[in-house]
């Protein structure tokens, strides 16, 4: 088997051409466009080349082997079969598993998957871990953030922290001083934290590990801003309610919340209980009547907030929650620390923070 690394650059795009037309073209797009994935990776898409005289396998098997990256697409179709009952896509995984091409597989969410496909997907599902998008803006979101992983992998870019990292044109006027010390006060009342309020900001936010080398990081400007979204445009929340158990127009309520991470998070929480069912409970433990939610507040505000705490601020998503009728759904743009799978976070593993 031979081995690419990530300076073969170039991506191929597999997936059947007619249902991912928009993808396809929006993802390349997305790529050569981006001011940081551009400088490593350009896209290859079959339906862009120009006519050629030789047989369309043997052409994208061609193309194939001068990319470095294999990004499968896999939908509802299955594709058109050769003589051996083998689609195009599956032809090409096959093969870019034999060259030892990095593999990215990208699955959207379906019930109507035809059973060619999902006997494809099960292969796949053996050799690999694959990620689930909902519409286009989710899977651009999963594009970049693998190949930022890839990017790290070799090397290419650095693996600090962002909380760690120097936030640019930033300076003591963009951060609300009162409300780091207020802060200081509230966690140090709530929590024991040894924060002192009457301290200077600079001071409070050196003990929170905020003020490095003597610059202001990005998580200070995230928890303290007074715009943070001036720097960082895409911290926010975006909540939904649905009227049903599918995402369809139109949406009974839409809000986009933005201030600091503690507003939004407070907002977000907010906005799911005022969808969700509630009641009064009985007597029976307390001499008052408790007042109670169908999904208790502190499980709404424990994943919301991991949701905005751990999701990834390189990337152009944003942290979305959709309250439907038989479930919530919170979702953030970021992936699983490397080496660590979907399976594995049910067992026993070692504690990783990439933020």
């Amino acid at each position: 088997m031979m081995s690419c690394s990530i300076m073969d650059g170039r991506i191929f795009i597999s997936s059947v051409q007619k249902e991912f037309e928009q993808e396809r073209k929006s993802l390349r797009s997305y790529i050569e466009s981006d001011p940081l994935l551009r400088d490593f990776f350009s896209v290859y898409l079959f339906e862009s080349g120009a006519a050629r005289s030789k047989r369309s396998d043997e052409v994208y098997l061609s193309e194939l082997d001068k990319s470095g990256i294999y990004l499968c697409l896999i939908g509802n179709e299955y594709g058109s079969s050769d003589i051996d009952g083998i689609s195009p896509t599956q032809r090409e995984y096959e093969h870019a598993l034999k060259r030892g091409k990095k593999i990215l597989v990208f699955v959207k969410e379906s019930k109507n998957r035809a059973e060619k496909e999902n006997e494809f997907l099960k292969i796949i599902e053996s050799q690999f871990v694959r990620k689930k998008f909902l519409d286009l803006e989710n899977l651009k979101t999963l594009v970049y953030e693998s190949l930022l992983e890839l990017l790290r992998e070799d090397g290419l870019i650095s693996t600090l922290p962002f909380s760690m990292r120097i936030a640019r044109d930033v300076s003591w006027n963009d951060l609300d001083l009162g409300k780091i010390r207020s802060f200081a006060r509230d966690a140090g009342e709530r929590r024991g934290f040894k924060l002192n309020p009457t301290e200077s900001a600079k001071n409070i936010l050196t003990h929170m590990g905020l003020f490095s080398e003597g610059k202001i990081t990005n998580s200070a400007v995230l928890l303290f801003g007074k715009n943070p979204q001036r720097k960082f445009t895409t911290s926010c929340v975006k909540c939904l309610h649905l009227r049903g158990t599918e995402i369809e127009k139109p949406f009974l309520d839409t809000k986009y919340f933005d201030g600091t991470l503690f507003e939004m998070i407070d907002k977000s929480v907010d906005f799911v209980l005022s969808k969700l069912g509630s009641g009064i409970g009985s007597r029976e433990k307390r001499g008052v009547l408790p007042f109670e939610y169908e999904i208790p507040r502190s499980v709404i505000f424990e994943a919301i907030a991991n949701a905005v705490a751990h999701r990834n601020y390189a990337s152009d998503g944003s942290v979305h929650v959709m309250v439907f009728t038989d479930r919530v759904v919170i979702m953030n743009p970021g992936n699983l620390p490397s080496g660590l799978s979907g399976k594995k976070i049910f067992e026993p593993h070692e504690s990783l923070s990439p933020n």
